[in-house]
């Protein structure tokens, strides 16, 4: 194949892979910020100038046959060599530089995360940050970000994991609902308080705690259902029973007074708590910017503000 030809095909070879990892041609112009007519065009043009099918069409899906699984290996290793060659350029350039995009959690990022940029822009005045806020599990591969952050002891498998700290759970109720109904000594006597589940799967009100060998599965029931965390504190703070949240969404309530801790001695199972992963693609040249950032993170989050309600060092 003449260079011109070769040429000819990349920017089509791009948009083929983009299909490929989103999974469909409409997915796949949301992030390209194009049209799924047109996506689908370029990829009939690749098919065209290589003479071979490889996509398998249908009106609910599509696939890759033989042929196109074997382009597509060669197409991914194509453009993830043609990015080695942007972070090379990256590190020739010294300082970090550039946009540095990267998905977090909703909760995390409003009261951890954002007191991290502020001071990470002002020691590196050539780097732009743009945080995408979600509760979404975003994906580098496949979302255009450059780095997303996971609350995890189970990382997304073939990404990077940098550890910026970790997150516990904890259960906490107002003084005034302790006073009134008592403090439960052992996680089974939650079965007898008004409990605060976040009602996203029929188990959620199923608690389990752990401490030494000992393991504890409560059934618990609640006036209150809600998957939100401001709000499920706000019915703590008004007596409404006893919540489990992540650990630093009640720092401030707890240095207040507002709310107070139970069971401090058990261990909580569940979602959102766990290590605090900045995660990001493996490749042999991490372009400046986001090494810059991964360290700074990691030193902040684990240093500058400990003692303050926001360090999560462990």
């Amino acid at each position: 194949m003449s260079a011109n030809r070769v040429m000819s095909i990349m920017q089509d070879v791009a948009v083929f892979v983009t299909v490929v990892e989103t999974g469909s041609f409409t997915s796949a112009a949301q992030k390209l910020g194009s049209t799924p007519s047109a996506v689908s065009r370029q990829v009939s043009r690749l098919e065209d100038a290589l003479k071979v099918r490889l996509l398998e069409r249908s009106t609910r899906s599509l696939r890759l046959n033989a042929t196109g699984e074997k382009v597509f290996a060669h197409c991914k290793s194509v453009l993830d060599s043609a990015q080695d060659v942007l972070d090379i350029a990256d590190e020739a350039h010294g300082e970090p530089h550039g946009r540095l995009k990267i998905g977090v959690p909703k909760a995390y990022c409003a009261q951890v995360l954002r007191h991290a940029v502020p001071p990470f822009l002002n020691r590196y005045p050539d780097v732009e940050v743009q945080l995408v806020v979600t509760d979404r599990t975003l994906d580098p591969h496949y979302d255009d970000v450059d780095a997303v952050v996971t609350i995890t002891d189970t990382p997304i498998e073939g990404l990077v994991a940098a550890k910026l700290g970790v997150v516990k759970a904890v259960l906490c109720a107002s003084p005034t609902y302790i006073a009134r109904n008592g403090k439960p000594r052992h996680p089974s006597e939650l079965a007898h308080f008004d409990c605060l589940s976040l009602g996203e799967t029929v188990t959620d009100n199923i608690w389990t705690f752990h401490r030494g060998d000992e393991t504890v599965t409560v059934e618990t029931n609640g006036r209150y259902i809600v998957n939100h965390t401001e709000i499920r504190m706000d019915a703590v703070c008004n007596h409404f029973g006893i919540g489990i949240f992540p650990d630093f969404t009640v720092n401030t309530q707890l240095r207040k007074g507002t709310v107070v801790t139970v069971l401090d001695d058990w261990a909580i199972e569940g979602r959102y708590q766990g290590r605090v992963n900045l995660q990001y693609p493996r490749s042999r040249h991490v372009s400046p910017k986001l090494r810059a950032f991964v360290d700074f993170a990691s030193n902040f989050l684990d240093g500058d503000l400990q003692g303050s309600g926001y360090g999560y060092g462990g």
